[in-house]
């Protein structure tokens, strides 16, 4: 089934003047659906989708429980709520009670990566805090598209600086500038022709790219997987607006930036708690007690070797912690 394109975005404090700007510059579609995730005060009734109605002649309404979403239309975040994407649809979870720390842009995004993978597009506004960016971190690591309000000309800037300070945004721009920018990428990038193909010729200027990004930054490419780093370039083509890898390494050869951004590109971590489920149960289900068993003093020393951010080595010890008691994991 094809994928409706659909824009995240995120804000807080400040929030509602971004809006107005945002969709003034964002012509009338009926290819995008726009979900906005606005901190809201959940003792008052939310007057958002009349507000945002003003700038736009798209459809605009509040979210309810499973509605299903659809191309042309914008939909706001009720209060009291979450909201996830599963399945094309807009799931509502109550917030809890007790009071605390509520990230429900995070946990958008979180569910828009899910779904959509690498088409989704993620935007920050203004706002206090750092919501949103932990759900930037989510939708750059499936490959999607990140776009960040430019913080000088943010209200509130901490969200933004927030995002920004991950080094993972595709755009810092204003707001003003971000329609054009999500057009264009979704134009391209939901056309399901992708811009490389493997043959010895681009295996050749495959080669040429490894030694810009060697040469600049002394990271060396060349014993990654194919399928990730044509998915990588791929998506840089696209964000670039160029037709094939040719044109990219003319780029790269004149661009010292685009070099650093590629870099990074190739380095993001695509880790997660469990991640290979069907490994981790094997291990749990046969080697762990096996393990443990041959272990003296209830001490056991595990070695996760290109651990990036620590999930793995924190499973491992998830799964350990039935069978050793008291628990004395060395990682």
């Amino acid at each position: 089934m094809k994928k409706t394109p659909i824009v995240g975005i995120g804000a807080s404090a400040g929030g509602l003047k971004e809006f107005e700007n945002f969709f003034k510059n964002m012509p009338s579609t009926q290819k995008i659906a726009f979900v906005i995730i606005q901190h809201l005060s959940p003792n008052y009734k939310s007057i958002l989708a009349e507000i945002v109605k003003r700038y736009t002649k798209m459809d605009v309404c509040q979210i309810k429980n499973n509605m299903r979403v659809q191309a042309g239309n914008v939909y706001i975040i009720p209060p009291k709520n979450f909201v996830l994407l599963e399945n094309n649809k807009l799931i509502l979870k109550k917030l809890p009670e007790k009071k605390g720390i509520n990230l429900p842009i995070d946990v958008f995004f979180k569910s828009m990566k899910n779904s959509l993978a690498e088409k989704s597009v993620a935007v920050i506004l203004s706002g206090t805090g750092s919501d949103g960016t932990h759900g930037i971190k989510e939708v750059k690591e499936a490959g999607g598209l990140t776009i960040v309000q430019e913080p000088n000309t943010a209200e509130y800037d901490g969200m933004p600086l927030s995002a920004v300070h991950t080094k993972l945004i595709d755009y810092i721009i204003p707001v003003e500038e971000m329609p054009n920018v999500i057009l264009n990428y979704i134009e391209n990038e939901f056309k399901e022709l992708k811009k490389i193909s493997f043959n010895e010729q681009s295996e050749t200027l495959l080669t040429k790219i490894f030694n810009i990004v060697k040469g600049q930054t002394g990271n060396d490419f060349n014993d990654y997987k194919r399928n990730t780093i044509f998915r990588r370039i791929d998506r840089r083509l696209t964000v670039k607006k160029l037709n094939n890898l040719e044109e990219y390494v003319k780029l790269l050869e004149d661009d010292s930036t685009e070099v650093n951004t590629l870099c990074k590109e190739f380095l993001i971590s695509v880790t997660s708690f469990f991640r290979d489920k069907d490994t981790f149960d094997y291990i749990q289900k046969n080697i762990i007690q096996k393990v443990v068993s041959n272990t003296e003093n209830n001490n056991l020393r595990i070695w996760v070797p290109a651990c990036a951010t620590g999930e793995e080595a924190y499973t491992w010890t998830i799964l350990f912690k039935d069978y050793i008691n008291p628990l004395c994991i060395m990682i």
